[in-house]
Formats: C-alpha cells, structure tokens, sequence
C-alpha cells in the first residue's frame, strides 16, 4: 500500500497543471500531503475546484490565495479535523476574493472551524455555503453568520449543533 501511495505522489508531483486552468477536479488522491503545486500560486486562472475522496489528507491547502475562484466543493476528506489559517492562505490582503458557492460534505472528523480575519476580508463575495454530513463540526464561523446580505446557508444531514 505504502508503495501506490509514492507512486501517486511521485505523479501528483510531476503533474504540473497549464496555467490557464480553469476548472480541477482532484478525485481519488491517497497521499497525505497536496502536490506542491496546490500550494505554490500556479493556479491563478482556476475559477472551479474540486476535491474529492482524499482519504489520507489531514488538512486543506491554502486555497484562500487563488484570486479568481469562484466555486469551491470538498467532498469526502474524512481525516480533516480543523479548518483555519492554512485554508485561508496567509499572502493576500483578501481570502476567496471572488468565491460565490462553497461546499463541504462527507467531513467526517471535522470538529473546528476557525476565520480569523485579522485586518483582511474573507470570502467578501460568498452567496452560498453548504455543509452536509459533518457530524462533529461543532459550529459555523460567526463571519458566516453575520453577512449583508446574508449567504444561503444549507445545513444538511447529521449536524452538531
């Protein structure tokens, strides 16, 4: 097992996305850590992003840094259990400046949530947010809550609260 998951690192490694990608989908990924690219700002043209079924990673990626990202689902990454600062990325005075639809299911293990704003905006042009089957994630950030206008907000499954 150890030596599929090098293989798939090794892959997602040497995979170095066009950098006029508008759209990703990341399905099936058995490594603990994102391929550096997720990471590094290669995906500035990335409007979609899709993440799905990465059974081994811990945390999100700094997702936060991609300027133009508008539609963010994470689907099935079961080992995540905090949600904070290195999803918002830490280069840039606006996190998710243009995200307008965020979408969490299947985050099993998920109990912490946190958004500091710490003098940035934070996701200034979300309209929806969607948490499905997160049994443990104990509440939504207040920043969530508090917008004007208001998101949509659609809670769904076994919720905590």
């Amino acid at each position: 097992m150890e030596e599929t998951n090098n293989d798939d690192d090794e892959v997602a490694e040497a995979l170095q996305p066009h950098p006029n990608l508008k759209s990703l989908c990341i399905a099936s990924y058995q490594v603990r850590e994102w391929p550096k690219w997720m990471i590094e700002p290669s995906l500035l043209q990335l409007t979609h992003l899709y993440l799905s079924s990465c059974i081994e990673c811990q945390c999100l990626p700094p997702l936060g840094e991609l300027p133009l990202l508008e539609s963010l689902k994470i689907y099935c990454i079961p080992e995540v259990k905090y949600v904070g600062g290195e999803f918002l990325g830490s280069s840039s005075a606006i996190a998710f400046p243009r995200l307008k639809h965020l979408s969490f299911k299947i985050m099993s293990k998920w109990e912490n949530w946190e958004v500091k704003e710490e003098g940035r905006k934070v996701m200034p042009c979300l309209l929806s947010l969607e948490i499905t089957r997160s049994p443990k994630l104990a509440a939504v950030p207040n920043l969530m809550l508090q917008r004007k206008p208001p998101i949509k907000l659609l809670l769904k499954g076994r919720w905590a609260p």
